[in-house]
């Protein structure tokens, strides 16, 4: 028999209900099986097996997605476990499905509004995992700037770009998918906000990557009472009150009103950053969380910290971003003995 056995459309329906099956069962070998059958009845549809594999996962989360990425890598690289003697697709055929997916991307949106988002975290990934070779960026970005008009497509590659090149790319990209890919614990994600703010506070106070580095952890706004308390706990930690007490609390505050969303902060290209990943509940359990729990812990290490706790708590009371939005709402008396 001479061709593929499917059309197109029913090799693409085929491949969306293995796709759904995956992330049922998780069991990537099954999935790499079932592929390679339906692979084999139409090898010339390889750049659509990657399409709609991505395409699926939109309609669901980062679990979802987490698998996706991975199958990904299974479909170009021979692994023990598929029990393969080689790889179900050619480096060209992943390509061109990435491709056509950026062809496609304006109907994408339609149906899903996070789909440049999510190729952008796709495209990086790959590359990360190896599925994707560097200098495809370089290709597409040029094809694509030829052409003239896909905006939103080369948005995509020069914000993967971006991705790539920011310190401690790569170990970032491995979690891309944020706690929602069912691969992180809590006292992992907690280490990971622990980094994120640590290096806000001591190295850069660069508030837009700051915020840049919290979205990709997908944690907020469900768990950013633990970047609140560990807020707390950093600034206290390394305010001096032999020299500027309020400098260290000062840039906490600053950070977590951007991250309230009351206020824009400029990014790097020039324009804002509009966020909404801590609520005024997230905060208010921060903040109980530490006067109940931590504070007295903290003060064997840093005797002042009652006092320094009610400056954090004096100076968010007076930032405006907090007071026009929680009016009724007095921090101070958390920090009250």
């Amino acid at each position: 028999m001479y061709g593929s056995v499917y059309t197109q459309d029913e090799f693409k329906r085929r491949v969306s209900e293995v796709c759904v099956e995956l992330y049922s069962t998780n069991l990537l070998s099954d999935t790499v099986i079932q592929l390679k059958e339906l692979l084999d009845d139409c090898p010339s549809f390889g750049h659509f097996c990657v399409k709609k594999c991505i395409e699926k996962s939109l309609d669901f989360g980062s679990k979802e997605c987490e698998l996706t990425s991975q199958l990904l890598v299974r479909l170009v690289h021979i692994n023990e476990e598929d029990k393969l003697l080689e790889a179900l697709l050619t480096s060209e055929q992943m390509e061109l499905g990435f491709e056509t997916l950026l062809e496609s991307l304006e109907e994408l949106l339609i149906d899903c509004p996070g789909a440049a988002n999510a190729l952008t975290s796709y495209f990086a990934r790959a590359i990360v995992d190896e599925a994707l070779c560097p200098s495809f960026l370089t290709r597409i970005e040029n094809d694509l700037e030829l052409a003239g008009d896909q905006e939103e497509a080369l948005s995509v590659i020069v914000a993967t770009k971006r991705l790539l090149s920011r310190e401690h790319g790569i170990i970032r990209l491995e979690h891309v998918w944020g706690p929602g890919d069912g691969t992180r614990s809590i006292s992992e994600l907690k280490k990971l906000i622990n980094q994120i703010l640590k290096e806000y506070l001591v190295c850069s106070l660069d508030i837009p990557e700051a915020i840049l580095s919290i979205e990709e952890l997908n944690v907020c706004p469900f768990f950013a009472h633990e970047l609140v308390k560990q807020a707390i706990v950093l600034c206290i930690e390394h305010s001096d009150s032999s020299k500027n007490v309020g400098s260290p609390i000062d840039s906490m505050i600053a950070l977590l009103a951007a991250l309230h969303g009351s206020e824009a902060t400029s990014n790097e290209d020039g324009g804002n950053l509009s966020t909404n990943l801590l609520t005024d509940q997230q905060l208010r359990l921060g903040l109980s969380k530490f006067a109940s729990k931590y504070l007295t812990d903290l003060e064997l290490d840093v005797p002042n910290a009652k006092e320094l706790f009610k400056e954090f708590c004096t100076s968010l009371q007076r930032n405006p971003v907090f007071r026009d939005s929680s009016s009724s709402l007095d921090f101070t008396a958390y920090a009250q003995p």
